[in-house]
């Protein structure tokens, strides 16, 4: 992965997703009234999301590969616990958070492997949400800090 792909998966896949999920999980508790993931499981889960940041930090085709599968496992890992979590209750009203997290799982797995030809990626780089990054225009992207920063005239 470029240092700019490797940049954009890991701040929304990483950080921002990983944010989400730990809240689904925390509030399907209340929701369900059924405890989530706790003590060793919950161990080994966060192991697994770190072995997969070590992974993608080496940057090798063997650990990219080897991220790709901690990865999968992992979304596959939290997946199917929340929607036992809310199956098991019958809890309809929180159904929709097993295709948003399927989508989510798509989308990390679609840039992967395919690095900057990912149609995620495409989709960023096309709409200036990473202009400055990706291009280095940071004109167009309307942010002064940047402006300032690194596109002195």
């Amino acid at each position: 992965l470029t240092p700019t792909i490797w940049h954009i998966h890991e701040m929304i896949f990483a950080f921002a997703a990983t944010i989400a999920i730990a809240f689904i999980l925390t509030a399907a508790q209340t929701w369900t009234g059924s405890r989530s993931l706790h003590g060793k499981p919950l161990a080994l889960l966060i192991l697994l999301w770190i072995a997969c940041r070590i992974a993608l930090y080496i940057n090798s085709d063997v650990s990219i590969n080897i991220a790709i599968l901690l990865q999968s496992i992992w979304w596959l890992s939290v997946i199917a616990l929340y929607t036992k979590l809310v199956l098991v209750v019958n809890n309809q009203r929180n159904y929709v958070f097993i295709p948003l997290m399927l989508i989510m799982a798509m989308l990390n797995m679609s840039i992967l492997p395919f690095g900057k030809h990912s149609p995620c990626v495409a989709f960023i780089t096309n709409h200036d949400l990473g202009v400055c990054f990706t291009h280095g225009d940071c004109r167009r992207s309307g942010d002064p800090f940047f402006y300032a920063q690194r596109c002195k005239d």
